[in-house]
Formats: structure tokens, sequence, C-alpha cells
């Protein structure tokens, strides 16, 4: 408990007779807890068995006495020790944020560079730190430092050619933030499909359990059939669980099988469609 410095004035002890009789009057200092009745508890404990002086005994053979504490604080009296509490530490840095900024000014210092197209779509070519990369991902790391790297050059480029740029955008941002960039509502659903399969490939675990927790939002009648085939490619449990939570419903599960996705469910995954069928 803390404890803060008094001056206690030492219990004036009087008979209640027609005059009040001072028997002792002393200035003492003690350090008692900040609860004044306790301190005035252990100060009175202190001097209980002090001399009273002698005192006159009346006919009705009963003593009345009367003590008087003054308490008064010190308030120009320092604080003690275990008053004193230390600024707190300043926050430490935002770790992601930095990170952030360093992608954003990846150029100069930059030892990776990413030539990004798919299809024969226009590329994108993305600047970044090896170092980073291969911390998040052995398939960076072994991309970057291992044999599949070009030569020793101070930039190492590596092609994709299987994704498109604004994915790899992202898949970037969340390797140095661990976040995923904001994007618009009607943008995240196919977004969060890309990156799933991009987490797939580069073994970002974290990644794709985001995106499947992500996509369990979108989860309704017209996009059901198309996102089992994607929990089930790569084996997304839980969203799978998702989507048969939401096709349990009887309603639900007469309107999905009457949907195109349905039909190329049926072709592309016919043992999760005879399931559903099962259901009925």
């Amino acid at each position: 408990m803390a404890t803060q410095d008094y001056d206690y004035l030492k219990p004036n002890y009087s008979v209640l007779a027609d005059e009040a009789v001072l028997k002792c009057r002393r200035l003492v200092r003690r350090r008692v807890s900040r609860t004044t009745l306790t301190g005035v508890a252990e100060l009175l404990q202190v001097h209980r068995e002090g001399s009273l002086g002698e005192v006159e005994v009346y006919e009705e053979r009963f003593l009345h006495l009367r003590c008087d504490v003054v308490v008064v604080v010190n308030d120009d009296t320092a604080a003690p020790q275990s008053l004193v509490v230390a600024n707190k530490p300043p926050r430490l840095p935002d770790l992601h944020h930095h990170l952030g900024e360093l992608l954003i000014r990846a150029g100069k210092d930059a030892d990776a560079a990413f030539e990004v197209r798919r299809g024969g779509g226009g590329g994108e070519r993305f600047a970044a730190h090896r170092c980073v990369l291969a911390a998040r991902s052995k398939v960076f790391k072994a991309e970057l430092f291992g044999a599949m790297k070009e030569g020793d050059a101070a930039c190492v480029v590596v092609r994709i050619d299987d994704m498109e740029p604004q994915v790899f955008r992202a898949l970037l941002f969340f390797v140095y933030t661990d976040s995923l960039p904001e994007m618009r509502k009607e943008e995240e659903e196919a977004m969060c499909q890309r990156l799933l399969v991009a987490a797939e490939v580069y073994g970002m675990e974290r990644l794709k359990l985001i995106c499947e927790s992500k996509l369990c939002k979108y989860i309704d009648v017209g996009t059901v059939a198309s996102i089992m085939a994607l929990a089930d490619q790569y084996h997304c449990r839980g969203l799978m669980k998702a989507c048969f939570d939401f096709v349990s419903f009887p309603d639900n599960l007469m309107a999905v099988l009457a949907t195109d996705g349905f039909y190329h469910l049926s072709r592309s995954c016919p043992f999760i469609t005879e399931e559903l069928i099962g259901m009925l």
C-alpha cells in the first residue's frame, strides 16, 4: 500500500470534567498508510500504554477520557519514493506502419523485382526487399535465395505470368504490414478469392485464413457453389463448413440447386453435388 508523510500531534488526553485538562501534547512524525483511519489507529496503538499522568476518579467509579488527534498533511513534503509514478514508456514503434512505408519507398534500396502479368494483359514491375519476403514465405525464400534465383545479381528479378498485378500488390502489402489493403466493397469478394489462391501458392497460411474468414460473409445463393469449388480445391475446411451450414436450410439448398453455379460445381466437384442432392 502506498504511504505518505503526515504530521501528527500526539494525542491530547483530557478528563471530561468541568474543563478539559491537557495531559500531553507533542509533535510526532510517522510514516503511515495513506488511509487516515489506519494511520490514527497505529498512532493510538503506540501511545495507548503510555503514562496518562494522575487523574481524579469520580464517585461513580467511571473515568471518561477524551482523545483529540490532529492530522496535518504536509503538502510541501516531497512525495515518498513509493508514490513516484514514472511516465509511461513511449509507445513502441508501429512496426507494420514502418514496413509499409519501406514498401512504398522501395526503389534504390530494393534488391528484388517482380515483373507480374496475367495472360496477354499489361504487366507491372514491383520493387521489394528479399530479406522481408524470405522471412514471410518459404517460397519467396527459395525463389530469392535458393537455386531458383537468377545468378548473384544485386537485384534479383522474378517473373510471374499467372497473377494479376493488383493481386500481387495486395499480397506484397500483406507481406509488409500483416494486413489487407483497403478495398471497395464490390471488389472485396473477388480480390479475397484471388488472394486466397496467392496465399496457397506462397505458403502464407495466415493470409489464407483471413481470406477464408472474409469470404464467409459473401456466402449466399448466388455465390455458394463457386465458393465451395474454391474451398475444395485449396483445402479450406472452415470455408467449406460455412458453405454447408448455409445449404443445410432446405430453402437455401433448393435455390442453390437451380443456379448455374451448381451446374459448374457438378462438373468440377461431382462428389460435392452428390452430397448436396443427398441432403434433400
